[in-house]
């Protein structure tokens, strides 16, 4: 992969995230609901917040090695303590916003 193919490989990521991403906040939605008896807003929540954290993850992964060849650093090295840790911090600053923007707060 090269540094001229980023755009096709961020559409790849996307579109499998996403599908990811539904297919999981879906089955969690209902187990939510139906087993923990959690609210559906709160529930929400939690899947938006997943779909989110799926499709950043996804995009960091794809891009961060393609970005790390052109810049001559191996991108095995590199790729994954820095993914997880920016889709961590990014992980609960989407929480937050999200749980914000839906209840209310």
């Amino acid at each position: 992969v090269e540094f001229s193919d980023v755009l096709a490989v961020v559409w790849k990521e996307v579109r499998v995230a996403l599908l990811c991403g539904a297919t999981l906040a879906v089955c969690n939605f209902a187990k939510l609901l139906l087993f923990d008896k959690v609210t559906a807003p709160v529930a929400l929540v939690v899947c938006l917040t997943l779909i989110c954290t799926i499709l950043l993850s996804q995009l960091i992964g794809g891009i961060l090695p393609v970005a790390a060849e052109k810049l001559h650093v191996d991108p095995a090295v590199m790729a994954s303590p820095l993914i997880t840790t920016i889709v961590d911090a990014t992980t609960l600053l989407i929480y937050f916003n999200v749980a914000k923007i839906v209840l209310h707060l």
